[in-house]
């Protein structure tokens, strides 16, 4: 079902939008999940200045990765989930998420074929739940020339 105008407006991405003085897609172009734009409508998506793909399981994050580097947009945004450790199990689950995730950018970064300005950012949110359902949050921001080896969040 698509989002209503109405629903957008009392949405985190339609508060963000409206922040940045941007309109969001009523669609999902490129089955981008989010695109921000100025143009006069809704619908008028092109070009795109704000790329969002969500995907609350960490192990299919490499294909939303793969949608970010294969678009132009000057921010490029990808969000995912970990959970938060409480026991050595979850810490060594944890880990590997963390290291999948990181894995999964790197590998998606590098194959992509579009020239890319060196003014994009990419913004990568991990979020980790914890038991009472707080989440917080990890970052990885990086320019199309960063050395992604390096990469790390934070």
């Amino acid at each position: 079902m698509l989002d209503t105008p109405e629903r957008l407006d009392r949405s985190v991405i339609g508060k963000v939008a409206e922040s940045l003085a941007l309109k969001r897609c009523l669609r999902e172009p490129f089955r981008l999940d989010v695109i921000l734009h100025r143009g006069t409508e809704e619908w008028d998506w092109y070009p795109m200045l704000v790329a969002i793909e969500h995907e609350n399981d960490p192990r299919g994050f490499a294909d939303e990765v793969r949608k970010l580097a294969s678009v132009r947009s000057p921010l490029k945004v990808g969000i995912t989930y970990a959970s938060l450790p409480n026991d050595d199990e979850k810490t060594a689950l944890r880990n590997r998420y963390h290291s999948n995730v990181l894995n999964d950018i790197r590998r998606e970064c590098r194959k992509t074929a579009i020239a890319e300005d060196n003014a994009t950012e990419y913004l990568f949110l991990l979020g980790e739940i914890a038991p009472n359902l707080v989440i917080e949050w990890r970052s990885l921001t990086f320019h199309p020339d960063a050395d992604l080896e390096s990469l790390r969040f934070r």
